[in-house]
């Protein structure tokens, strides 16, 4: 008899183990799926006008993040706010903009698309490729 209670407990505690198991595995998908979908991935690439350039394939960002945003997650950047017309990169990763007065400043493309507004006016989307050149002015 008492083998008996034994082996019910024993089941009980299995069919309970695995119906937590399954509902916690159902909204940790869940949870994934809405992290997931308020995301967006975007690659970014900077050529400090040097010879280096470096790519980051995937960059995790919040939906309506900004290229400002974006470059700010893989480089440490220095911005000046400008009222009615936004912020402007003075300097990425400690290289200024008009380094030793070489004319070369601080521009970004978004695929292929030159920024004719301050990065942090520009919304990325899932799949955007975002290139910082510091260069002559295009």
């Amino acid at each position: 008899m008492a083998s008996q209670r034994v082996l019910v407990l024993a089941l009980a505690v299995c069919v309970l183990w695995g119906v937590v198991g399954t509902v916690a595995s159902v909204y940790y998908y869940q949870q994934t799926m809405t992290i997931r979908s308020s995301l967006a991935i975007v690659s970014v690439s900077i050529d400090y006008g040097n010879g280096t350039t470096r790519t980051y394939s995937e960059v995790y960002l919040f939906k309506e993040a900004t290229a400002l945003d974006a470059t700010r997650a893989v480089s440490k950047v220095s911005a000046t706010y400008y009222a009615g017309m936004g912020s402007i990169v003075t300097s990425i990763d400690g290289v200024p903009n008009n380094k030793n007065s070489d004319a070369k400043y601080w521009q970004f493309w978004v695929n292929g698309v030159y920024g004719t507004t301050a990065a942090d006016m520009v919304v990325l989307r899932s799949g955007d490729k975002l290139e910082w050149k510091r260069t002559f002015f295009a």
